[in-house]
């Protein structure tokens, strides 16, 4: 078979995506309408299904941004051993149902490389999202960030550059030490209660419900906390709103900011698989 391709789904990367793969392949179409969802009884004519990054956001409908409502089930029983699938987190149910029907796939953020290039885009998307929400000088701000993988350590040095005084807290302490050695002040999560108030600026990028209801009334009223973290998040955002403080929703960055990025980004990988 030919390579052929079938999106499904998405936001404004998967538009890139399909504009980057139609430069190399013939059979590109993507699926992003109600009205699209015909198309779907032609599946088995391609090759590779590229489905969202992340597959879901409510565990239930593929995510998509433009009201496409397709449960993730209804798509992935129509996938046979011919096809290869492409997409992020996906569920049990959909993990098992490969490995029981063959369906090669891969992850997108299994992939060391892609991960670390798609945590430059989150960080560069976020400081975009940071300005879009202050009209405040940021240098010299001090600004928190909860935890120390890859977004988190990128979004720290990038921070740093452009002036904002960078602290990291994780429970992790080999990630502290890797702070240290970084230059990236650090501060511990049992003594967050007493200093999270001097912060102007707070990142969550950790999916565990870190700050609670404590840690929240002690933030600055005119704070800014940014949930960067998949489900089921670093906060709770009716907490937030509960205590008239300020919580801004960071979810998919990349398409939204760098969608042009993101969709070769996701290009390039998919290339590199065939």
């Amino acid at each position: 078979m030919n390579e052929s391709f079938l999106i499904i789904g998405g936001d404004s990367r998967q538009l890139y995506l399909k504009n980057f793969l139609s430069q190399k392949f013939k059979d590109v179409i993507h699926i992003r309408y109600p009205a699209d969802i015909g198309l779907l009884d032609d599946i088995l004519n391609y090759s590779h299904i590229i489905l969202p990054l992340p597959l879901s956001k409510d565990k239930e409908f593929i995510y998509s941004a433009d009201n496409l409502c397709l449960k993730i089930q209804d798509v992935i029983k129509l996938t046979k051993s011919s096809h290869t699938v492409y997409s992020s987190a996906y569920d049990n149910i959909t993990l098992d149902y490969f490995e029981d029907n063959n369906v090669r796939y891969f992850d997108f953020m299994r992939d060391k490389i892609f991960k670390k290039a798609n945590a430059y885009l989150t960080a560069q998307g976020t400081i975009k999202l940071l300005l879009d929400n202050t009209q405040d000088y940021i240098v010299s701000k001090k600004a928190l960030i909860i935890g120390f993988g890859d977004v988190a350590a990128t979004l720290a040095e990038l921070l740093s550059k452009i002036g904002v005084e960078v602290y990291i807290a994780a429970r992790n302490e080999r990630k502290l030490s890797l702070a240290d050695y970084s230059g990236i002040k650090k501060i511990s999560l049992l003594n967050l209660k007493n200093e999270i108030h001097s912060f102007d600026y707070i990142f969550g990028t950790v999916p565990a419900k870190i700050i609670d209801v404590d840690l929240i009334r002690e933030i600055k009223n005119d704070a800014l906390y940014f949930e960067l973290a998949s489900a089921p998040y670093n906060a709770d955002k009716k907490l937030f709103n509960l205590l008239s403080k300020n919580h801004i929703d960071g979810s998919s960055l990349p398409g939204r900011y760098l969608p042009l990025a993101s969709g070769k980004l996701m290009a390039e990988f998919i290339i590199s698989n065939l």
